[in-house]
């Protein structure tokens, strides 16, 4: 039998390549899937609190202020040559609430156990400091950051007085303690305090924020000096992983920079050289991948530190390098975003929560308003008690005037007219007046009474149709509702549009694990347009072209796409970014003629496709012919396609716009016939407000949708009735207004035209349908037609 020979790179023969190309790219996977795993774990949680009954909001809020304790113990019992503790004073200065404070201070109390002659005296200092930040600003720890320097350079003085009065120690070097104290005590108070408070963090350059965050970094691995967990070095692993994220978050610049002063932080030059060039190493190669990233930096930390001190502190350092390796993998999913020095995501989703709460207060206030204007429009609907007393003179004036029994009137005498005009309000109020209401002087001597009762009613229904025509403040109500309602569904656009859609991530994700392509991270913005970015890409292993990427996620996602984009990002490495293509596309063409030749027409057509991939077909019709109805459609199609472009949602729209032909000195009416179809998913829907039927055609068969809703500018409230309807490849849907058909019954002969109509161009069938209803309908009036074909897009 004949042996096969093997060749090399064949694959059933070992490769060593093979096997740490395998290993890598493992290690990256499992990478990838740790941010998932610990975003999982969290919700987990969140589920388990809400299931059990526990407040998940307050059990965080307790883990928060655990963490301030540590912060404070931390701090505490960090100390620089000498003996000196700078960093617990800077810790009690720096916090701006009332528990923060208190929670830092007991921190920092419990780090005096760890001290050894000092504790009592350093902890009387430090009951001391708390006492007097709260007595001094009334327990609200509000002070200007020059006062808190001040504070804890008082406080540290007051240390350094101690330390030279116990003596035990040559005077030169107690007095350089003093000074080194008094010095890094208010220059750390400024540091974190500018991190720790809100407003003075906002207001700080970027520059400002990386030191103080360099400072922060510095004085946490300082606290854990000689500190060791299993052998390990827990010190030199803090300030490898603070280098690294730091790496990932910030780029090369701020990495070499974190891990220089950390390494100054664990008191070896050394450190400080093999951490500063490690975390350059990392940054730069990180978009390669995290893998890459983290061979870098632990080959160059332990060259250099080979280097600078011999082979042996270069092999004692490896297990904490390797620890803080294993720890960055997880750690990455949230460290990173945290300790981002930039304007990040972060920091955006909290400007656009406090943008939205602003949206909402001001919607309230709006809201608010409207309720006063509209308490205020139910007074003025009737008329007041000056005008009825008016009416009450100018009937009496009027009646009596004819009578021949007016100038000896005994019944007109003996009555109180003030008396009267009082009644007779509270009547008109709520009822027609009647002969009775008039007194019993009145109604038995008054021989035209009948007469005069009839004509104060009259009177006073003219009256009261005039004050509801003039009451503008009821208009005013609704104008300021409507702007409510405008604010407050901006608000809520800008939250969908910022939220993520993790479903979708999740399956890109997949997507790119099945066709081995690797990825840094992925966001996915805006649940219907799915915006997103992938970070860390790379391109001489990215195996698709533009086509066969838009075909593969179709495949793997059902989702179609867009052109992918590349882009460069700040850090040197690659971006992958698209979105949602539109599945549908369209054709549309109209056609109109006025009423009579020569006139202008009343009907206005307009057509839109906004860029969020909507298109929109607006027919407005204004009530009559001529100048009037011009005005009236024109005005309604301008704001419906300026307020549609913005995105703004159709119910506020049509609301606004009632309002807007309210507020119009002459009458001005409107119908409005509005069609919206979503291009990205085919979903279509209908606004009808007074208008004639829509047709659809669909293989043959022709749907009709209507409406009996008034038309827009006429009733003070408004609520026009929408249809869905999920629009397909080759559907045409036709538009009409009332002239072309005037009985919303024509759908035989539009349905013989269409089927006869063979050219399959919109503008050709808007123009025979015109000129069919021209010869069959009897009443003239002005006629608009609009046409659109839907069509589907051609696969990549």
């Amino acid at each position: 039998m004949q042996q096969a020979k093997s060749t090399k790179g064949s694959s059933g023969r070992f490769s060593p390549k093979r096997l740490w190309t395998a290993v890598r790219e493992r290690i990256a996977q499992y990478g990838r899937r740790a941010v998932p795993a610990v975003k999982r774990l969290a919700g987990a949680a969140q589920k388990t609190a809400q299931r059990t009954g526990l407040d998940f909001a307050r059990f965080r809020e307790y883990a928060f202020r655990m963490v301030q304790v540590a912060f404070g113990f931390l701090m505490g019992i960090a100390r620089l040559p000498q003996g000196i503790h700078p960093f617990g004073i800077a810790a009690l200065c720096a916090f701006s609430d009332a528990k923060s404070v208190l929670f830092a201070y007991i921190g920092a109390a419990l780090s005096c156990a760890t001290y050894n002659s000092s504790a009592l005296s350093t902890f009387i200092i430090y009951f001391f400091l708390y006492i007097a930040r709260k007595a001094f600003t009334e327990s609200r720890f509000g002070e200007p950051l020059y006062a808190r320097v001040l504070e804890s350079a008082a406080v540290s003085m007051a240390i350094g007085v101690v330390r030279l009065c116990a003596g035990g120690e040559m005077p030169l070097y107690g007095y350089v303690a003093f000074l080194s104290l008094m010095g890094v005590a208010a220059a750390f108070t400024y540091f974190f305090t500018t991190l720790f408070t809100p407003s003075l963090q906002k207001a700080a350059r970027i520059s400002t924020r990386s030191i103080c965050s360099y400072a922060l970094m510095g004085a946490l691995v300082c606290s854990l000096s000689g500190v060791q967990v299993l052998g390990f070095d827990l010190q030199l692993a803090a300030a490898c992983l603070i280098t690294l994220t730091y790496a990932v978050a910030n780029g090369f610049m701020h990495a070499g920079i974190v891990g220089f002063v950390c390494g100054i932080a664990c008191a070896s030059p050394t450190a400080s050289a093999a951490l500063g060039l490690g975390g350059i190493a990392a940054a730069l190669v990180f978009s390669k991948s995290v893998f890459a990233s983290l061979f870098a930096f632990a080959a160059v930390f332990t060259v250099c530190g080979a280097y600078g001190t011999g082979l042996g502190y270069a092999v004692s350092a490896v297990p904490s390098v390797l620890v803080s390796c294993v720890l960055f993998f997880p750690a990455c999913g949230f460290l990173p975003e945290t300790l981002r020095l930039n304007a990040g995501a972060r920091e955006r989703a909290q400007t656009e929560v406090s943008s939205s709460g602003y949206e909402k207060e001001l919607s309230e206030a709006l809201f608010s308003l409207s309720d006063v204007f509209e308490k205020l429009a139910q007074k003025q609907k009737y008329p007041s008690f000056g005008d009825v007393a008016l009416a009450v003179d100018k009937s009496f004036s009027d009646v009596c005037a004819k009578c021949a029994l007016s100038e000896m009137c005994y019944a007109r005498r003996k009555t109180d007219m003030k008396e009267l005009k009082q009644t007779l309000f509270s009547v008109l109020s709520s009822r027609t007046a009647e002969p009775d209401d008039f007194g019993p002087h009145m109604n038995d001597k008054c021989i035209r009474l009948d007469r005069l009762c009839e004509q104060l009613n009259a009177d006073y229904r003219i009256l009261a149709v005039s004050c509801a025509k003039d009451n503008r403040t009821a208009l005013l109500s609704s104008q300021y509702a409507g702007m409510a309602r405008l604010i407050l569904d901006g608000g809520q656009r800008s939250a969908e549009q910022a939220s993520r859609d993790t479903a979708f991530e999740k399956s890109v994700g997949a997507a790119f694990d099945k066709a081995d392509v690797p990825y840094g991270s992925i966001v996915t913005l805006s649940g219907r347009e799915k915006r997103t970015r992938v970070t860390g890409i790379d391109l001489d292993r990215f195996p698709f072209s533009a086509g066969e990427f838009k075909r593969y996620l179709l495949v793997a996602c059902g989702v179609r796409v867009s052109e992918p984009s590349f882009d460069i990002s700040d850090k040197g490495g690659t971006v992958l970014s698209f979105e949602r293509a539109p599945t549908l596309s369209v054709e549309y063409a109209q056609a109109g003629e006025p009423k009579q030749s020569g006139e202008i027409s009343g009907d206005t057509v307009s057509f839109l496709q906004s860029e969020k991939q909507y298109f929109y077909t607006m027919l407005c019709d204004g009530m009559g012919s001529g100048v009037g109805a011009a005005t009236a459609s024109r005005l309604s199609a301008l704001f419906l396609e300026k307020m549609l472009a913005a995105g703004i949602n159709k119910s506020v729209i049509l609301e606004l716009l009632n309002n807007v032909l309210l507020a119009q000195s002459s009458e001005s009416f409107s119908t409005v016939d509005l069609l919206e179809a979503d291009l990205l998913t085919g979903r279509c829907s209908f606004v009808k407000a007074g208008a004639a039927p829509t047709y659809i055609l669909r293989t043959g068969k022709l749907y009709k949708i209507f409406s009996a809703t008034p038309p827009v500018g006429i009733l003070s409230s408004f609520a026009a009735e929408s249809t869905r309807f999920d629009v397909e490849p080759n559907d045409l849907i036709l538009m009409l207004s009332d002239g072309v058909v005037p009985n919303g019954e024509d759908g035989a002969w539009l349905a013989e035209l269409i089927r006869m109509d063979q050219t399959g161009d919109p503008a050709t069938l808007a123009g025979r349908i015109l000129e069919k209803a021209r010869e069959i309908n009897t009443r003239g009036d002005d006629m608009s037609v609009a046409v659109i074909r839907v069509k589907g897009q051609k696969a990549a």
